[in-house]
């Protein structure tokens, strides 16, 4: 889906102005979050490492993550890492797309917002 224009404002940066209007986060907004933690370097993360980069909780995570993954958004990949056995995590392409259709929506809204 297209817009039919191009953004400059960084995604984070962002969320943080939509955010700091608000006091809680929209199932939106979280699910921007973790997408965005994704897409950052590194490209794949553990969910300890999306819990921190999102701040969220452990239920929240678990939530996100198995919802996202059940939309093909995210992916995952079991690594063996000697005894034990990582889960990193990665963003799709349609996931990316999605993304990028979100902050768009985003940035509107806030347009709007600030138009008030």
């Amino acid at each position: 889906m297209s817009l039919g224009f191009n953004i400059c404002i960084s995604p984070p940066s962002l969320s943080k102005i939509i955010l700091s209007t608000f006091k809680h986060r929209s199932r939106t907004g979280i699910t921007v979050d973790i997408l965005n933690a994704l897409k950052e370097h590194p490209k794949r993360k553990t969910k300890s490492q999306i819990i921190q980069s999102a701040n969220l909780n452990t239920p929240q995570a678990n939530k996100y993550v198995n919802l996202l993954m059940v939309c093909d958004l995210i992916r995952a990949e079991p690594i063996d890492y000697g005894k034990r056995k990582l889960t990193y995590y990665t963003l799709t392409q349609h996931g990316s797309e999605f993304l990028e259709t979100l902050q768009k929506l985003q940035f509107t809204m806030l347009l709007r917002y600030k138009a008030l």
